[in-house]
């Protein structure tokens, strides 16, 4: 799903960066080599970041 449209970042693009080590949104863009335009997109981003890297703090947890 396209989640920034003005930089056609999708939610796996997202959770790619995350997973790459981006923990905040300006992360994200850099990662895309790119910047935010209109901002709308910024809260479902912080909120793809936190269920991904909450998903890697409970598998590290599990593997632990």
């Amino acid at each position: 799903m396209i989640v920034c449209v003005c930089r056609a970042i999708s939610d796996r693009d997202i959770r790619a960066a995350a997973e790459a080590g981006a923990e905040r949104c300006a992360d994200v863009f850099r990662c895309r080599d790119t910047e935010p335009q209109c901002g709308s997109c910024v809260g479902m981003i912080v909120d793809l970041l936190r269920e991904t890297s909450h998903g890697r703090s409970a598998a590290m947890a599990v593997t632990r």
